[in-house]
């Protein structure tokens, strides 16, 4: 029975870590918020922000626009739209 409740303890403590991997789980920061610069590629932002949210998509005589999001619990966020897919523009609400 040890080794079995053991396993049960491993396993809840994996999931709960598990839990709190991706978009929702990285906490945003006005640090990390300044280490964004335009040209940047979604890859290097996601290096530094974790995944983002793809909210809208337009493409207009060949340019493609993308807008991503990163929010906290707190609703403090990180919008970022890419051209191209570069960082074109940036804004952030709340963030500490």
């Amino acid at each position: 029975m040890k080794r079995k409740t053991k396993f049960i303890v491993i396993a809840l403590t994996a999931i709960m870590l598990l839990s709190g991997c991706g978009s929702g789980g990285t906490k945003i920061t006005k640090t990390m918020y300044d280490k964004i610069e335009n040209g940047m590629t979604i890859e290097q932002v996601e290096e530094i922000l974790g995944e983002g949210e793809e909210n809208a998509r337009t493409e207009t005589a060949g340019i493609i626009i993308a807008n991503y999001q990163w929010i906290n619990k707190d609703g403090s966020n990180i919008q970022i739209m890419f051209q191209d897919g570069k960082v074109n523009t940036k804004a952030q609400a709340g963030l500490k």
